[in-house]
């Protein structure tokens, strides 16, 4: 009866937590939600302060992707290093 209640309570907080985050990319559509903060009513879409953040976002990306990996890599070296010290042991 225990293992039931717990799978009905995992099943309920996956679809809670699903759904969740499945609503708010409706407010990302264009069209709806907020509108953008560094919008312009340029057409052509070219003016220098669009560019300048343009530019420093994806500079400030790279070092973010690197530290990303880094940390990934990092993270699953010591979480195999803890199964290999434990025996094998999963708990």
């Amino acid at each position: 009866m225990r293992t039931m209640w717990i799978k009905g309570v995992a099943i309920m907080l996956l679809f809670t937590f699903s759904t969740m985050f499945c609503l708010p990319v409706s407010l990302a559509q264009e069209g709806g939600g907020a509108p953008a903060p560094y919008s312009s009513d340029d057409s052509q879409g070219g003016n220098p302060k669009e560019a300048g953040l343009q530019a420093a976002s994806w500079v400030l990306t790279i070092p973010y992707g690197v530290g990303k990996v880094v940390f990934a890599i990092l993270g699953g070296v010591t979480g195999g290093l803890t199964y290999v010290f434990s025996g094998g042991n999963l708990d």
